[in-house]
């Protein structure tokens, strides 16, 4: 199965359940080869596995993201505290 035939199928299913089709990366690994056939498919957005906010600046194909192990160090930096949130258990 190539990689158009994988995505055809994930944009057929996402269709077929009403949704809107987006994606992300495995292991954030992608190629202009991968862009080309989301832009040509009409992917809505996809994300990388880059750990930050988006900005408007952002390609809508290469949107950053928060994972949850990384999400108290962002409320911390968002909140502008210096140092730990909440005591460890």
């Amino acid at each position: 199965m190539t990689q158009r035939d994988e995505l055809e199928r994930t944009r057929e299913f996402v269709g077929s359940v009403g949704g809107t089709w987006a994606l992300c990366y495995p292991y954030g690994s992608r190629n202009e080869a991968t862009l080309g056939l989301l832009r040509e498919l009409g992917c809505a957005a996809a994300l990388t596995t880059e750990p930050r906010r988006a900005t408007p600046e952002d390609l809508l194909l290469e949107l950053p993201r928060i994972d949850t192990n990384d999400l108290q160090l962002e409320v911390v930096q968002v909140a502008g505290v210096d140092g730990p949130v909440a005591e460890p258990a």
